[in-house]
Order: C-alpha cells, then sequence, then structure tokens
C-alpha cells in the first residue's frame, strides 16, 4: 500500500557502507513499556483514549500560550500503587509510561502536510469532580512532568515516576489552532485510574403544554392537510 510505510529484511551480506548510503534514520521499537535494562518483564495495566484538537475549541497550543493552553483535552490519572521494586531507581513513587501518537498523519501528506510538533504536560490535581480545568490553575501550578521535548514526529513517549496521587494529562500541538486527531496512552506497572475531564452539560428545557387537536389553528391543519395529504 501506498501509505508511506515499508517492512524491509535486511540481508547479512548487506554491507555497513551500503546501508549508511541507502538510510539516514533508524529506529528500534520496544514492543513492551519495560525498560531495555528491566530485570524481568511485568504485566502492564493500559489504558488508550482517543482525542481531538479543534481550531476555536480544543487547539490550544503548548504552555507557551497560557490564555488557550487550557482549552486543550484534559485526562485525569489516579497512581494509586507504589512500584514493587527498584527496577526503574530507589525514589519511592509510581512508575507510568505516557504515549502521544498522531493519527492519519500518512494520509495528510498528499495534501503537503506533514507532522504537526507534539507534546504533553502532566499536572498534580487534588480533587474529586471530573471538571475541565480552566485557566486560572495552570497559570499557578507548574507542571510535575512532561513530554522531553515538543517534535514533529508520529509519537512522542517518556517514562515518569510520581508519588501517588492525581494528576492531570494536557496533551497539545506547540502552536494553538493546529488541527489533528491523536490518541494518548498510558501504561503503568499497578493499578491506575484514568477519566477525561470535562464540564457536566445540563439543559433546563421548559415543559411543552401539549393541544389536543381542536385547539390547532385551522389554517395550521388545512397546510398540513395539502403537504401530507389526506390519509
Amino acid at each position: 500500500m501506498d501509505d508511506g510505510e515499508f517492512w524491509l529484511e535486511l540481508e547479512l551480506g548487506m554491507s555497513f557502507q551500503d546501508f549508511l548510503r541507502e538510510y539516514s534514520r533508524l529506529e528500534i521499537c520496544n514492543l513492551t513499556p519495560d525498560a531495555l535494562t528491566a530485570r524481568k518483564f511485568r504485566k502492564w495495566n493500559t489504558t488508550l483514549y482517543n482525542g481531538t484538537w479543534r481550531k476555536g475549541s480544543t487547539a490550544g497550543g503548548c504552555r507557551n500560550y497560557p490564555a488557550t493552553f487550557w482549552i486543550n483535552p484534559q485526562f485525569k490519572i489516579k497512581l494509586e500503587c507504589e512500584d514493587e521494586d527498584d527496577d526503574y531507581g530507589k525514589e519511592k513513587g509510581c512508575t507510568f509510561l505516557l504515549a502521544l501518537m498522531q493519527k492519519n498523519r500518512r494520509k495528510e501528506r498528499r495534501f503537503g502536510k506533514d507532522m504537526e510538533t507534539i507534546g504533553f504536560a502532566v499536572y498534580e490535581f487534588v480533587g474529586q469532580s471530573a471538571v475541565h480545568l480552566k485557566r486560572e490553575f495552570f497559570l499557578s501550578n507548574s507542571s510535575r512532568a512532561r513530554s522531553e521535548q515538543f517534535i514533529n514526529l508520529r509519537e512522542v513517549s517518556t517514562r515518569n515516576k510520581l508519588p501517588q496521587g492525581e494528576y492531570i494529562v494536557v496533551p497539545s500541538t506547540f502552536e494553538p489552532n493546529v488541527e489533528g486527531d491523536f490518541v494518548l496512552r498510558v501504561f503503568s506497572e499497578n493499578r491506575h485510574g484514568t477519566v477525561e475531564m470535562d464540564d457536566p452539560i445540563t439543559a433546563n428545557l421548559p415543559s411543552e403544554e401539549t393541544l389536543s387537536e381542536a385547539q390547532l389553528d385551522e389554517g395550521f391543519k388545512n397546510l398540513f392537510r395539502q403537504l401530507a395529504g389526506e390519509v
């Protein structure tokens, strides 16, 4: 398929110089969230969210744009259990991995579009409600963790260790008003809870009075007969 991706099996007879001539980048993909230096493999808890950045709605850009940063999608993570051993350092805490991936970018290449510059930030959060946090929260709170950098790659991932508690993950593009779809994955060795933050939607609709046929206007009934025909 002409989707910009293909698989190559390197033959043992290919020289290193030939490889350097044909390729400029090599990525080694680890199929699990375990570190390559970990002493054992774990069973990871995984949560996946699909999200969207839309101009004027949910595309707020990074923290450099405090007026709009808060409108980005927000996800709450609850880290409940500390790590069982010290594979990831002696510091106590909950290890988790965040992976933010752009969707459908290969399809956009035919229209001259490339990968957007993406990243995320993590904030400590104390509260019970799942309400979308407003601008004032981010102006008065610093991030506890973040992606190593904002970069125009298909996926950005970072391993973090934080104390037990609740945190807000804010994925974003670097600049505001940049549209795109994304997938946010959360991996943790121990149990965690996640929920998308959003404002409650309520509507107080007035009750409608039910009219009998005798109360309907004759002009309205004649118009209805003309359009609907006789039964």
